[in-house]
């Protein structure tokens, strides 16, 4: 407790007329009053021109001073070093002249007898008293487990040293290093340094860990001690090196945390210790550096942004990937994350007049997520500035969706962007360009290279840009190096470029490019200007007429939600690609919409939680490279009286849903029209995609058309997925080496069939009409249909399996099975286990064949009722 009484008389250090009228001129007459009512708050004066300090009691209690003479050099380094901080006392500073520093000085609650920051002597008194006991001891102590927020480890540490300072013995003394460490240098009193260094770590293993106002921060959470220890004669400069290389062995776990230093160790691995040090040094000094690279506009040649690219102080020496592979190694990728965003943003707030309508770029590490703690502490240093910060991320550190929507939500309260960085180097796929939803896309200096020369890469990246477009982000072409890569890639619609030929990284912000650079950016744009995209947005209660569409040059629309009409005119083509804003819900009438693209995005894109009503009217047509585009979480409902085809041609293509190795959402057909779906090329897929997903077809008459190596033509390649088709009239055609009418390649899949006709034509080597190719449990049910198949193949099983296990369960059904082909199967798995039942149903056609099993599984026979089998065999 403190030992004031009500209008006590102050006293201070330094009692003499002098002090105490200057302490009045600062603090004014009343001062000696108030301070008597809050013991807690005091007052001091620093005299630099002869440095001298003058505290009072109130304040000289709150540093754990004791009526001695307070040392104005370390007074000095304790009122800077907890300004505007977080400790055990808060400092307040005054307006008091030239050669003054007067303040308060503010106890967060009872005083502490004798302050943790106040018992620390300062390096250079530690150095000094080293190099006057050559004989002393130097031992570096690391405090280990002081993790938490900065309060918490701030309070481990306070409480660790305490546990120190009540065994060091007359004349040792202890300066602090780093975060949480520390050098304390023994007076050759104690004789055996090693059995005292493990007397300190049993002393702080066995400390309360308090807060700064004596509450037990956890009973059960306890500190480490690791220690490195000198002794002899030698300097103390040497000593104090060694020492530190000692703890570094002691903390590699091999010495059960205390190391004396031996030379002999030193030599063999003082190479490696001094690449520990710098680095050390580079994170605890923040010895960071950073060149700027600018972003300029591909239509203008202004400069838009600036990357900020790490670099380190000559002193230390390192490249980035070097800082990053050695603080992975360190565990201290967290420490680069927190210092790249504090310093880039403190050089954007330092250099604000280049920022009016520009963008800070900053590189981040996806797997390491700032604590609340510490993104608050950013936001609330650097306020509104945060909005001109656009973080990049790369796909190379895999985040879950968790992950992940944490850190959209936590940038876009910020009011930071986002860019994804890195794609096309590898790990870049569509499905996570479709995650991370970015506001820009650098594209990689892989796919940038050469690519004036590379029809390969001209198509990609034009294909990405489109996509990318569609999708209501900015692509930017990452290390543009020529001028005629700069002139491709502005041709391809890149909206930003970045690289050498541009602007190489400088130390400092420019203003602007080359104006030659400038003026050959201006002459491309000219000279490519038929080619730029141009994008119209539509929203709800829009109607949009192609014919003025292409009139005014659109070649995109973007669909932000709600209901939206687009009109057409019969046997008139456009040229231009649609898309659906992420999460929306709308509707979408197409009336006589003919729609061609040249481009490798799909004619329809849907986004991530994207649902869409799809209403036909009239007779439209889509035609490219890619159909609908139906990504995992999102759904498209198919609906009108008019008729639809969707055209698709590529190596890898989907007319309805995504390709054969993505996951495709919900499709659903509940028209009273016509849908044709045609897809050519290899590895291909009508409706459906790659796994997972839904699909019903629950009304219409819908055309499914095929052809290539591996065609699938309603469900998902890998299994998965649950297709269900009732009341229709289905007609499904391919021509493929392995082709699937209604199911999967492999996997597992269901497939439900009730009150329909449905033809399957298959043409190839191996074919599966209803059910799985190859392998997998094909479970599917018929109840009151008409199935009529005309297979040629190798190897044919029109429902059920081959090598898997069929679960078959057909009623009251019509088959009409014409095949030829080496092996033919009607229902059922010729070559594995599984069930098949048929009730009330009739078999009829021709088998041309020398194998053949009209019914049941390898291992088990069919169970039959009110079955009738007329199925000619070579006729």
């Amino acid at each position: 407790m403190f030992l004031f009484q009500w209008g006590k008389k102050m006293k201070y250090i330094y009692n003499d007329e002098t002090d105490i009228a200057l302490f009045e001129q600062i603090f004014g007459a009343a001062w000696e009053t108030a301070a008597g009512l809050e013991p807690g708050l005091g007052a001091f004066v620093l005299l630099d021109d002869v440095q001298r300090a003058v505290l009072d009691e109130n304040a000289a209690r709150c540093i754990g001073l004791k009526q001695v003479q307070p040392d104005y050099t370390r007074l000095k380094e304790l009122i800077s070093f907890s300004s505007g901080k977080s400790a055990d006392f808060e400092v307040r500073l005054l307006n008091a002249g030239e050669n003054r520093t007067a303040g308060f000085l503010h106890c967060c609650a009872e005083a502490h007898p004798d302050q943790l920051h106040f018992r620390l002597c300062s390096q250079q008194a530690f150095a000094a008293a080293a190099v006057q006991e050559p004989q002393a001891a130097v031992m570096m102590l690391s405090v280990e487990g002081a993790e938490g927020n900065a309060e918490e480890r701030d309070s481990c540490l306070f409480s660790a040293a305490d546990a120190i300072f009540g065994a060091l013995p007359e004349g040792a003394c202890m300066t602090r290093i780093s975060e949480t460490e520390f050098r304390l240098l023994l007076p050759p009193a104690v004789t055996d340094p090693e059995a005292f260094a493990a007397e300190l770590r049993s002393r702080v293993s066995a400390c309360t860990i308090r807060t700064r106002i004596g509450t037990v921060l956890s009973a059960h959470r306890m500190l480490g001690l690791c220690a490195g220890i000198c002794t002899g004669s030698t300097a103390a400069a040497f000593k104090m090196h060694a020492a530190a290389f000692a703890l570094y062995e002691a903390r590699s776990g091999k010495n059960d945390g205390i190391c004396m230093f031996y030379p002999e160790k030193y030599e063999q691995r003082k190479e490696e210790y001094s690449s520990l040090v710098r680095f050390s040094r580079l994170i605890n000094e923040n010895l960071f550096v950073y060149h700027f690279q600018p972003i300029v506009s591909a239509h203008t040649g202004e400069i838009v942004a600036y990357e900020a690219l790490m670099r380190s102080d000559p002193s230390i020496g390192y490249g980035p990937l070097e800082i990053l592979s050695l603080a992975e190694k360190r565990g201290r990728l967290y420490d680069i994350e927190l210092a790249t965003l504090r310093n880039a943003l403190t050089a954007l707030s330092e250099n604000q007049s280049f920022f009016d309508d520009r963008k800070l770029f900053i590189n981040s590490i996806p797997s390491q997520i700032l604590t609340d703690a510490d993104f608050s502490a950013l936001l609330a240093d650097f306020g509104e500035l945060t909005e001109k910060a656009v973080i990049e991320m790369t796909e190379h550190t895999e985040l879950n969706d968790e992950a992940l929507a944490f850190i959209k939500k936590r940038l876009g309260s910020a009011g930071m962007q986002l860019a994804l960085d890195d794609y096309g180097t590898g790990y870049s796929n569509t499905s996570n360009l479709m995650r991370y939803a970015p506001d820009y896309l650098k594209l990689d200096r892989t796919l940038i290279a050469g690519i004036d020369s590379d029809p390969k890469k001209q198509a990609l990246v034009a294909s990405i840009i489109e996509f990318v477009h569609a999708n209501g982000c900015m692509a930017l072409a990452e290390g543009v190096e020529t001028l005629e890569e700069v002139r491709t890639v502005i041709r391809l619609s890149a909206d930003l470029l970045q690289g050498y030929y541009v602007s190489r990284p400088k130390p400092v912000l420019i203003s602007e490019i080359s104006e030659n650079i400038r003026s050959e950016i201006e002459q491309i744009n000219l000279e490519a200007q038929s080619k730029i995209r141009k994008v119209c947005c539509a929203a709800d209660g829009d109607t949009l007429e192609l014919s003025r569409l292409a009139a005014e040059k659109y070649t995109d629309i973007f669909i932000e939600g709600g209901k939206v009409a687009i009109h057409g005119e019969p046997d008139k083509v456009f040229r231009l690609t649609m898309s659906v804003k992420e999460g929306a819900d709308c509707e979408i009438t197409l009336h006589n919409v003919q729609i061609e693209s040249n481009q490798a995005a799909p004619i329809l894109t849907l986004t991530k939680g994207t649902h869409v009503r799809l209403n036909c009217d009239g007779d439209s047509c889509f035609r490219g490279s890619s159909g609908i585009y139906v990504p995992a979480e999102s759904s498209i409902r198919f609906a009108g009286a008019g008729r639809l085809t969707v055209t698709a041609e590529s190596s890898y293509c989907c007319g309805i849903g995504s390709s054969y190795e993505e996951t495709f959402g919900e499709i659903v057909i509940d028209m009273d029209g016509t849908l044709r779906v045609i897809s050519n090329g290899e590895k291909i897929v009508g409706i459906g995609g790659g796994s997972g997903g839904s699909i019903r077809l629950a009304s219409g008459a819908i055309e499914v058309i095929g052809s290539g190596t591996e065609v699938l033509g309603i469900g998902s390649y890998e299994g998965g997925v649950s297709v269900s088709i009732t009341d229709c009239a289905v007609l499904i055609s391919i021509q493929a080496v392995a082709a699937v009418g209604v199911g999967s390649m492999r996997g597992d899949t269901s497939v439900e069939m009730q009150n329909l006709a449905i033809t399957l034509k298959c043409a190839g080597a191996a074919i599966c009409g209803a059910g799985v190719l190859h392998g997998g449990k094909a479970e599917v049910r018929g109840t009151n249909i008409a199935m009529n198949t005309e297979m040629n193949g190798r190897n044919i099983v029109c429902i059920g399996t081959n090598g898997g296990t069929a679960d078959c369960e057909i009623k009251n059904t019509e088959l009409h099975l014409n095949c030829e082909g080496g092996s033919v199967t009607g229902v059922g798995n010729p070559n594995g286990g599984g069930k098949v039942y048929l009730r009330a149903t009739s078999l009829t056609g021709a088998f041309r064949t020398g194998s053949w099993l009209y019914t049941g599984c390898s291992e088990n026979a069919a169970h039959l009722e009110y079955v009738i089998n007329d199925i000619k065999l070579n006729p």
